[in-house]
């Protein structure tokens, strides 16, 4: 990945199809490939329906809010609303609790 591209990801919610391994940003719904995602519940209870119409999706798929994948998502991917593998990065279970942005990086504290 070249350096601009890293400086354009951004972090969001996805669901992806397990049939053609499309991953779908949550709220880009209806999508240009004639996807879409249908939200039900809330809170806990939240769930998500996924119509992909790639070869060998017959049936839609549903995921669980705790389901969903976090994902560093390239710029392309963004403006377009789904991506591939190549454009739509899972981040690691563990990454999701901390925080995205470490404010000790960027700020030097002098004590007096």
């Amino acid at each position: 990945m070249h350096i601009q591209d890293q400086m354009s990801l951004r972090i969001r919610h996805c669901v992806e199809c397990p049939k053609c391994h499309i991953c779908y940003l949550i709220a880009f719904n209806p999508y240009r490939n004639g996807a879409y995602l249908v939200r039900s519940g809330e809170g806990d209870s939240e769930e998500y329906t996924l119509y992909c119409f790639c070869e060998g999706a017959q049936i839609p798929n549903r995921w669980r809010w705790r389901q969903v994948k976090v994902c560093e998502v390239t710029k392309v991917a963004h403006d377009r609303g789904y991506g591939t593998v190549d454009e739509i990065f899972a981040i690691n279970p563990q990454q999701q609790h901390e925080p995205w942005l470490d404010i000790s990086k960027y700020v030097h504290w002098r004590e007096s």
